[in-house]
């Protein structure tokens, strides 16, 4: 809409979870994807707190809903603007902290954290500086201007608005 345009039908979406939070390990699950200085980034984290464990630690293999539930809270740094175990963990009141719009764009810029955001960095695995096409004209809708392209990996101001837009 506010890049090409088209005004699509939204459909809302309702995620029902059967278990609840239960807060009953002191341990805050970490995960993310990244493409780059992984390990940098990872221990940085990691080192925050003993409590933080990384969810591939903890759970190797497979992990039930109810094992999510017991842990505090889950740090996320998303790889794309809108991931479904976000939903489902807010369903079951699990808390859930993310990195904010600019701070989700300092670390990407320098570990290529959220490469799923555009479908070029899916297929390519690189950082798209724009769109293939062209946006519409002006302004879509006058309070949100269209100047800044949501394929733009490659400037802070651009990802950040479209991140804000997001999930």
């Amino acid at each position: 809409k506010y890049f090409t345009g088209i005004n699509p039908l939204l459909l809302p979406s309702e995620v029902i979870m059967e278990e609840t939070y239960s807060g009953s390990s002191s341990d805050i699950l970490f995960s993310m994807k990244c493409q780059k200085d992984c390990a940098t980034l990872r221990d940085a984290i990691t080192q925050v707190s003993d409590r933080i464990v990384e969810k591939s630690k903890k759970y190797p293999r497979r992990y039930t809903y109810s094992a999510l539930c017991e842990n505090s809270a889950i740090i996320h740094i998303p790889y794309q603007v809108s991931v479904m175990s976000l939903f489902e963990q807010y369903a079951m009141g699990i808390p859930i902290l993310v990195p904010t719009p600019k701070f989700m764009w300092e670390i990407h810029d320098k570990h290529h954290v959220m490469m799923e955001r555009t479908w070029y960095g899916v297929r390519r695995k690189r950082r798209p500086s724009g769109s293939p096409i062209k946006p519409v004209p002006g302004p879509v809708v006058p309070s949100w201007p269209s100047e800044f392209d949501p394929n733009d990996d490659t400037h802070g101001d651009a990802f950040m608005h479209w991140v804000a837009l997001g999930d």
